[in-house]
């Protein structure tokens, strides 16, 4: 095997995981790959962390933060390294984009909270399975009531978006039939009619 192309020590199967290379090619060891990440991060880093979370969770396979409008999933160190085929970085994912969350509680087995997203598709083989998912952070059992927390409040924020979709769809129903009430008694014409319908149903 090669040598690392920073601290040129020698490459095994144990110290190169899945591999971070330089820009000519070289591979990198763990280590290295590690110091290089956290470089290259920590402007953003510096930007992160001046955002207020209602919410943080740290895993053992990245680190959750919840805002008001979106949750972030930080993947850094070599479990992340590991489990996530050597995805680094942070994923923002609005509120509203997601459509369902499992948790499973920590015993004797790490627990996870996962998301469902429009469009996504989770994995739903178990703690294993979900480990790798990219949209689920795996916690020990001292943060069971912490991932409890989270998981109300955005289910929480989730079923208030879906009343004021369905308020709205009401609204603009209700408004409809008044309309075609209008147009049945001859006080608007169906021209007039029709505009409205599509006014209100945003075509």
């Amino acid at each position: 095997m090669a040598n690392c192309g920073l601290c040129s020590k020698k490459l095994t199967i144990f110290n190169t995981g899945l591999g971070g290379k330089l820009e000519n090619g070289e591979k990198l060891c763990i280590a290295c790959y590690n110091k290089m990440s956290k470089k290259n991060s920590s402007q953003q880093t510096n930007e992160i962390n001046k955002i207020e979370y209602l919410f943080e969770l740290k895993g053992w396979n990245g680190q959750l933060y919840v805002t008001e409008n979106y949750i972030a999933i930080e993947r850094k160190g070599a479990i992340s390294f590991i489990t996530q085929g050597g995805i680094k970085g942070r994923k923002e994912i609005p509120i509203s984009s997601i459509t369902a969350i499992q948790i499973k509680k920590a015993g004797a087995l790490a627990g996870y909270i996962q998301f469902s997203v429009i469009g996504g598709i989770e994995d739903k083989g178990g703690l294993f399975d979900a480990a790798m998912d990219e949209n689920s952070i795996s916690f020990y059992e001292e943060n069971n009531h912490l991932a409890n927390e989270i998981k109300n409040f955005l289910q929480d924020k989730i079923s208030k978006n879906g009343e004021k979709h369905v308020v709205n769809n009401i609204s603009s129903a209700d408004e409809i039939l008044k309309f075609k009430q209008l147009l049945d008694t001859g006080i608007i014409s169906a021209e007039e009619f029709e505009a409205k319908k599509k006014q209100l149903l945003g075509l």
